[in-house]
C-alpha cells in the first residue's frame, strides 16, 4: 500500500472565533435533526440558532458524534 502524505494545515486555519460558514450550518442543521431521533438523556442543550462561531460548531459537534 503506498503512503500518501497529507500535510498539516498551518496554524493560521484554525481559528475558533471566525464565523461559521454556510457548510457549518448545514452540518449543524443536519446533526440537530438527528440528534431529535436520540433519548433524551443524550440530546445537547444547545441552541443550534444561537451558534455563531466555528468553536461554538465545533463543541456541539463533537457532543452530537459522541452521542450518535
Amino acid at each position: 500500500m503506498t503512503l500518501i502524505h497529507v500535510p498539516r494545515p498551518p496554524q493560521s486555519a484554525v481559528d475558533p472565533d471566525r464565523p461559521v460558514s454556510s457548510l457549518l450550518k448545514t452540518q449543524i442543521e443536519n446533526l440537530h435533526q438527528a440528534e431529535g431521533r436520540l433519548p433524551l438523556r443524550h440530546r445537547s442543550e444547545i441552541y443550534t440558532n444561537a451558534i455563531k462561531t466555528e468553536g461554538e460548531a465545533a463543541r456541539y459537534i463533537k457532543h452530537v458524534t459522541e452521542a450518535i
